[in-house]
C-alpha cells in the first residue's frame, strides 16, 4: 500500500484487495456440473464401447445386441455383453440408464412397437440382474422410427433390429 495515502484511501485499497482475493478464490474453485460424469465413469464407458451422442453416452448396437427377425430374447453372447456392461456401470456408480429398443420396417407399426418394447425390456431386465437398480433402468420402444441403415436390404434391416443403452446423468 502507498504509505502517503490517507486512512480512507488505505481502507479502500485494503477492502479492494480482500474483495479481489475472494473473487479469485471463488472463480478458481468452480465446482463440476451437478450430475456430470466423473473422469473414471467416462473412461469406463469408453472402455465398454459407449460413444458420446446427441442422446448422451450411448452404447450402440454392436453385433452383440442385434436381434433376429421377430425376436426379443437375448442370445447368450448378448446376455454376456449386457451383464458385463451392467456390472461395470454399477462398479463406477452409473446407476441410471435408458434402454431404447428398435426394429426394422418389416411388419406392422403396432407389431414393431410392441417388439421394440420387448427388446428394450429384455435388456433392461438383464442390466438389473447384473447389478443396476431397477428404479434406475428405464426401457422404451421406438419401433421402426429411428433406423440406422436402409430397410431395403437384409444387412440394413439386421442393423436396425437393435437396442441402444444410454447412460443418464444424475
Amino acid at each position: 500500500m502507498n504509505r502517503s495515502a490517507g486512512p480512507l484511501q488505505r481502507a479502500c485499497l485494503l477492502l479492494t484487495a480482500v474483495f479481489l482475493t475472494f473473487l479469485l478464490a471463488a472463480c478458481s474453485g468452480t465446482p463440476p456440473k451437478k450430475g456430470g460424469f466423473t473422469p473414471e465413469q467416462i473412461a469406463a464407458m469408453m472402455e465398454l464401447g459407449f460413444k458420446q451422442s446427441d442422446e448422451g453416452w450411448e452404447y450402440l448396437a454392436a453385433d452383440n445386441l442385434l436381434f433376429s427377425t421377430g425376436e426379443y430374447k437375448l442370445t447368450p453372447a448378448a446376455q454376456q455383453m449386457v451383464e458385463r456392461i451392467g456390472k461395470r456401470l454399477a462398479a463406477v456408480e452409473i446407476l441410471r440408464v435408458r434402454v431404447d429398443g428398435h426394429t426394422d420396417a418389416q411388419g406392422s407399426d403396432s407389431a414393431n412397437q410392441k417388439l421394440s418394447e420387448r427388446r428394450a425390456a429384455a435388456v433392461a431386465d438383464a442390466l438389473v440382474a447384473a447389478g443396476l437398480p431397477k428404479a434406475g433402468v428405464a426401457a422404451r420402444g421406438l419401433g421402426e422410427s429411428r433406423p440406422l441403415a436402409s430397410n431395403l436390404t437384409p444387412e440394413g434391416r439386421a442393423q436396425n433390429r437393435r437396442v441402444a443403452i444410454v447412460a443418464l446423468e444424475e
